[in-house]
C-alpha cells in the first residue's frame, strides 16, 4: 500500500541520455492519509526498540499523532524517529506517555554493606608494619 510512483519528465538535458523524447523519473505523488498511517504502523512494528502494540498512530492531513504508554524516554524518541521521515508526513505530534514498569524494582533499602576487610571500620584487622631492604638501606 505505499505511495504511488511514476511521472514522466522530459528536459533537453535528459534526451541525449536515452535517445528518446522522454525519460521516466519516479516522483512521489501526494499520499493518502490511509497509506501514510499504514507505512507508519509498519515502521513502528519493524523498530526493535519499541514494544509491539503499545503505540497507536492517528493521522489528519499528513500530520501524525503518536499515542500510547512506554517505559523509557529512548523508546518515545525512537517512535518519532521511525515515522518522521516517511513520505507524506508533514509533522509528528508525540503524545506518548512514559510510565515505567516498577514491578521488578527494589522497594526496600538494602542493608548496610559490611566494611571491607582492612578498612578503618573493621577493627578486627590489625595494621602490620612491613620493612624491606633495598640496596643496603631500610625502606618502610
Amino acid at each position: 500500500m505505499g505511495c504511488q510512483l511514476g511521472k514522466s519528465v522530459s528536459t533537453l538535458a535528459e534526451r541525449p541520455l536515452t535517445g528518446k523524447g522522454e525519460m521516466e523519473v519516479c516522483l512521489f505523488e501526494p499520499c493518502s492519509d490511509q497509506a501514510v498511517a499504514h507505512e507508519a504502523k509498519d515502521a513502528l512494528q519493524w523498530n526493535v526498540v519499541i514494544p509491539q502494540g503499545r503505540v497507536t498512530v492517528h493521522i489528519a492531513d499528513g500530520w501524525l499523532t503518536l499515542k500510547g504508554v512506554l517505559d523509557w524516554q529512548y523508546q518515545k524518541e525512537a517512535a518519532v524517529r521511525a515515522v518522521r521521515h516517511l513520505a507524506g508526513v508533514k509533522g509528528v505530534t508525540n503524545r506518548i506517555i512514559l510510565r515505567p514498569d516498577l514491578s521488578g524494582a527494589i522497594r526496600q533499602p538494602s542493608p548496610r554493606p559490611t566494611p571491607f576487610r582492612g578498612s578503618r571500620a573493621d577493627s578486627s584487622w590489625e595494621t602490620a608494619r612491613v620493612c624491606t631492604q633495598a640496596a643496603d638501606s631500610p625502606v618502610e
